[in-house]
């Protein structure tokens, strides 16, 4: 299994570094189109195929997906769930089919932050108040405008876990929400944490 798992992540990296070469021009197009219009159509150029082919075909994740039914295209919602690995990112947003609300620090994920960026997420400074106050005002034209019904999606900890135990959770779009009459649907995620634990780099693929 060593030898599987050493061999199946040099396959894994290597891929991705073919598929940014091959992204950053054929797609470049995607960072001309406002950012809020672009998410629909990059999902489909980039996300969803990308979220295939590293669950999938690299990291070989057999997943299961419970409680489809709440996911409704057709009504703007937020949907929160808990973090464990980079690969929350793959799962969570290409189930949802909703803009993420990202941290500025995804930007620099090799090869992930490349694919984040054209698909015109909605970015966060965690430690910066003046920006926190930014986001809840871009949250609010979000779903202000009626010519466009989309969800939004984000991991409310803001960081990945250590360990798989829930962090405390940041509740200040959950509140707006509230306010604004928008349903936030809840989710969680397990498992992530064993194929791509925080601060590694070694994937261990064949996991549930």
């Amino acid at each position: 299994m060593p030898f599987i798992n050493f061999f199946l992540n040099i396959t894994t990296y290597l891929a991705l570094i073919i598929m940014t070469i091959c992204s950053v021009p054929l797609f470049f197009w995607l960072l001309f189109i406002k950012k809020t219009s672009r998410f629909p159509i990059a999902s489909k150029l980039i996300f969803k195929p990308w979220s295939f082919i590293i669950n999938n075909l690299l990291c070989h994740i057999n997943l299961k997906i419970k409680g489809k039914e709440f996911i409704d295209k057709k009504r703007r919602t937020i949907y929160i769930c808990n973090h464990q690995s980079w690969l929350d990112i793959t799962t969570f947003i290409n189930t949802t089919g909703a803009v993420p609300i990202a941290k500025e620090e995804v930007k620099k994920i090799p090869f992930l932050g490349t694919m984040i960026v054209y698909n015109g997420p909605i970015y966060l400074q965690r430690n910066n108040t003046k920006d926190r106050l930014g986001i809840i005002k871009e949250v609010r034209e979000f779903f202000s405008n009626d010519k466009r019904i989309q969800s939004l999606c984000f991991f409310p900890e803001g960081t990945r876990s250590t360990n798989g135990e829930l962090q405390a959770p940041n509740l200040a779009l959950i509140k707006l929400a509230y306010k604004m009459n928008v349903p936030v649907v809840p989710a969680a995620i397990n498992g992530t944490i064993n194929v791509l634990p925080k601060g590694k780099m070694f994937i261990r693929g064949f996991k549930k």
